[in-house]
């Protein structure tokens, strides 16, 4: 099944990534997930919820928005945490945005397993 696979390669592609690509490359990677699950080419499992999450939390990080809290799994949620504080350090997110991603993704007592 390719979503127990995508994680996996969105998470070795932002790896990659300088981090002033990191923005674009989200951009494109929820734009791809959406479109593909509008037009009946994927369904949505796990990782594609968890990435989707992820995308529009940094889409809203960008303009300031908030979004609410959401559950994604525990090793997701810590290299994302990774992302942001990268994100954060050279100055492509906001430095609220490592508070918000607390507040998005750090407040649930018991989080989805991997």
């Amino acid at each position: 099944m390719v979503s127990e696979h995508h994680f996996v390669s969105f998470r070795d592609t932002l790896d990659r990534l300088p981090v002033s690509g990191i923005i674009r490359f989200i951009e494109m990677e929820k734009n791809m997930i959406e479109s593909d699950f509008a037009n009946g080419r994927i369904e949505l499992h796990e990782d594609e919820f968890s990435i989707l999450n992820f995308c529009r939390f940094i889409e809203a990080a960008v303009v300031g928005f908030k979004i609410p809290p959401r559950i994604v799994p525990v090793d997701h949620e810590s290299f994302y945490r990774e992302i942001v504080q990268r994100m954060v350090a050279t100055r492509e997110l906001p430095p609220y945005a490592n508070r918000q991603f607390e507040m998005v993704f750090g407040g649930f007592p018991q989080q989805m397993a991997a």
